[in-house]
């Protein structure tokens, strides 16, 4: 019995991933797109400074990591979105790390 449950379990999991990927996407997009966000929105403020190389690989590092745990947070969110009928278009704000599905474009 525990053998079936857990292989329903699994069946579940995978058709909720398959109908909507933003849980396993988003957060590799966001390592990506999370740093050049966040650069862009502190551009126009004076909020980026220059330093030497290990500095900005680290800034770039720490944005990295909250662009990745950005976009999981709202890939879950968004995947819920899609399976309970919230949102209409599943992939609407893939490439931006901060922002679900049912959230405008900027």
């Amino acid at each position: 019995m525990p053998s079936i449950r857990r292989a329903l379990a699994v069946l579940a999991v995978g058709g909720c991933l398959a109908q909507s990927g933003c849980t396993l996407a988003k957060p590799v997009v966001g390592v990506f797109t999370g740093p050049v966000v966040l650069l862009a929105s502190a551009a126009g403020s004076g909020g980026w400074c220059g330093g030497d190389g290990r500095a900005v690989l680290c800034v770039f590092a720490v944005l990295a990591a909250i662009g990745a745990g950005g976009g999981l947070c709202t890939g879950i969110v968004s995947d819920i979105q899609v399976l309970t009928g919230a949102a209409e278009e599943p992939c609407q704000n893939w490439w931006d790390p901060f922002r679900t599905n049912t959230m405008a474009r900027r």
